[in-house]
């Protein structure tokens, strides 16, 4: 799956659907939700998950929402003591 994109981030919606999120997505924010230990019980209706890698190398696997307030995604990131958040209209992350 490292080859959907070029550093293998993507997101996958409750339908199995695997979207480029760098192409499929126009604007909005990635949010993490929370860690997904199996990703087959977090395929609930209306939900997505996600692989992001952090500048450090270490790979998570997050349950995700997107959101179009930068603001109350920032909001909802910190909130969760998330590391960043992904930018979709300028394809790179912000750190929270």
């Amino acid at each position: 799956m490292d080859t959907i994109t070029e550093d293998g981030t993507f997101t996958i919606d409750d339908k199995g659907v695997i979207h480029n999120i760098g192409q499929d997505f126009a604007a909005g924010f990635v949010v993490a939700l929370g860690a997904i230990t199996d990703a087959l019980s977090a395929l609930a209706p209306g939900t997505m998950f996600g692989r992001w890698t952090d500048t450090d190398g270490t790979i998570y696997w997050d349950q995700v929402t997107i959101l179009s307030d930068l603001d109350k995604a920032l909001s909802l990131a910190r909130a969760q003591n998330e590391i960043a958040i992904w930018d979709l209209a300028e394809a790179k992350e912000i750190r929270c």
